[in-house]
Parts: C-alpha cells; sequence; structure tokens
C-alpha cells in the first residue's frame, strides 16, 4: 500500500534539538510560566513539581520515546505543561524540505465521543498530537451503526507511525489498561514515558 504524504511527514517527527536536558528543562520552565500568567496566576516550582518537569524535559531529549503520558489526579499541573511543551514545538517552527512546518494538533478526550470520521482521520495522522483529559470519553462509539473505539485507533496508528504524542489524564497506568485493554496499555509501555504527578492541586493555592 501506497504510503500517504501526511504519514510521510508523520514519520520525520522529531524531537526540538535541545543541547542537553538542563537546556530543555529552562525552556520547559519559561513556558509553564508563560502559560500561567496568561491566566493571571504565578507558577509553582515547589520540589514535587520541579521533580515532574525535569522528567518532562528528559522525555524531551530522548529520541527513542516519541509518546508522552502525564498522570495524576486534577490540578496539578499536567495540562499546564503540556501547553507548555506545545508552545516549545510551535514557536520552534521546525520546517521539512517542501516547507512542511510541524505544529501540535490537540483534542480534548471527551471529543472524541463526537468527532467526525474526518476528524479522527486527521488526529491519527498529524505530525505532533496532543490529546487532553484521556478518559473522559465513552470508550465505544457508535457511528452509524458501527461501533468505534476513537482512542484505541489513534494510539495503533500513533504508534505505527512513531508519531509524538503527549497526553494528560487522571487514570493511572493500571487504570488505562483496565479500561483500554492489554494492546493499548503494551503500545503506551513500549513506546511511551509515563511520569504521575503526585502533588496535590494547585488550583485552590
Amino acid at each position: 500500500m501506497q504510503t500517504s504524504s501526511s504519514e510521510v511527514q508523520q514519520k520525520k517527527a522529531i524531537k526540538l534539538p535541545f543541547d542537553n536536558c538542563q537546556q530543555a528543562y529552562d525552556c520547559l520552565v519559561r513556558k509553564i510560566d508563560e502559560v500561567v500568567a496568561e491566566k493571571g496566576g504565578k507558577a509553582v516550582f515547589d520540589e514535587s513539581n520541579t521533580e515532574h518537569i525535569r522528567k518532562v524535559a528528559e522525555w524531551l531529549c530522548d529520541e527513542k520515546k516519541k509518546m508522552l503520558v502525564m498522570c495524576g489526579s486534577v490540578g496539578n499541573g499536567k495540562t499546564t505543561t503540556m501547553y507548555a511543551i506545545m508552545r516549545l514545538y510551535n514557536g520552534a517552527r521546525m520546517t521539512r524540505q517542501n516547507g512542511y512546518v510541524l505544529e501540535f494538533d490537540k483534542v480534548d478526550g471527551f471529543d472524541l465521543d463526537h468527532a467526525t470520521s474526518q476528524r479522527i482521520e486527521e488526529v491519527k495522522n498529524t505530525s505532533l498530537l496532543a490529546i487532553d483529559d484521556i478518559g473522559c470519553d465513552n470508550v465505544v462509539v457508535k457511528e452509524y451503526g458501527n461501533e468505534r473505539v476513537p482512542f484505541m485507533e489513534i494510539i495503533y496508528k500513533r504508534y505505527e507511525l512513531n508519531g509524538i504524542t503527549i497526553m494528560t489524564t487522571n487514570l493511572t497506568p493500571e487504570m488505562i489498561r483496565k479500561r483500554y485493554g492489554e494492546k493499548i496499555a503494551d503500545r503506551l509501555a513500549e513506546t511511551a514515558t509515563i511520569i504521575p504527578f503526585t502533588n496535590p492541586t494547585y488550583r485552590r493555592k
């Protein structure tokens, strides 16, 4: 089967060219500051949160692991960190030989229940993908009488194409396994860096 142009671009998706993990950490902290400041707040960099960010910075420098899963309870910085990563990539304006610019596409977990087939295909084949709040979907959805499992379809394709994908979730790794099955859990175990965010919510501070 002939490979589509979008799949070719996806297979060439790369990590940002940081010199080292400290540089990645410093850049990530600055972007987190920006995201929080735009919401009228001040970013908190306590011991636990700093450790999470350092692990994310290590993932940014890891050429092998193309997926990132940030899991934990609500309000502890997962989505903020996701937006910071997106800003790093989108701001870098990395291009391919044909002028194609790598930018993140983002989808919310709860939107997967009513996303069109066309939208799911776009998400599956985009160069860089962010999925916020996986686990908010109904797992199985019906489309014209046919059952689909959008999240599983997306992960299968991202796995096949080795696409850079970042995800946030309130589910634990074991809950992901129970919800989506062994195949999804095994693919994530192989291709994803899974970082539990253990700190409590910052929203009440």
